[in-house]
């Protein structure tokens, strides 16, 4: 399964996600991207129409790949279930020369087990991977959007802020509003 996520999916992901609940009294701020070097904003710039309508799309993919990725949390408990049932096996025989066999043959049904749910679950993983791959796509063509704004710059994090949202980061554990 591939998840492919550039930079600039992460930094408006994070963005997203530190200033949601983060409200402004002035609602009359285009949305604008803030590019920062070591935690100090050094560019803060109005998006312009074609980059807010690639950060919607962003999001959009973003919410959907959300929705459709809940099932991995199944594939998680299912990976440690086999994982723990491996380790039980391993742990089970003091003398392992003795019992190999027996091991083997109880490794493999485990196997064919998590093997048999996975596959079972091969429509909604289907799933998650075209929604992956459709992510991908908005965020290279959010990142081919701010790109030239980006240009020539030295930056560690972007935030894309909306008309309702003020600038609150993390730098080095703490959260920081600017």
């Amino acid at each position: 399964m591939r998840f492919k996520i550039t930079l600039a999916l992460i930094a408006c992901m994070a963005s997203i996600a530190a200033a949601a609940g983060s409200q402004s009294a002035d609602k009359t701020k285009p949305a604008r991207l803030i590019a920062y070097s070591d935690c100090q904003p050094i560019l803060d710039v109005p998006l312009n129409e074609l980059q807010l309508a690639a950060y919607d799309r962003l999001k959009e993919q973003q919410r959907e790949f959300d929705r459709v990725a809940i099932p991995l949390k199944k594939v998680d408990e299912l990976i440690q279930s086999h994982d723990d049932e491996i380790a039980d096996i391993r742990h089970a025989y003091a003398d392992v020369a003795e019992r190999e066999n027996d091991n083997q043959r109880r490794m493999e049904a485990a196997s064919q087990k998590l093997d048999r749910a996975l596959a079972g679950m091969a429509s909604e993983l289907k799933q998650i991977d075209v929604q992956s791959d459709a992510l991908q796509m908005a965020a290279t063509a959010f990142d081919n959007t701010i790109e030239p704004t980006l240009a020539g710059l030295d930056y560690d994090q972007i935030q894309i802020l909306r008309e309702n949202q003020t600038s609150r980061m993390y730098c080095n554990g703490v959260a920081v509003n600017h």
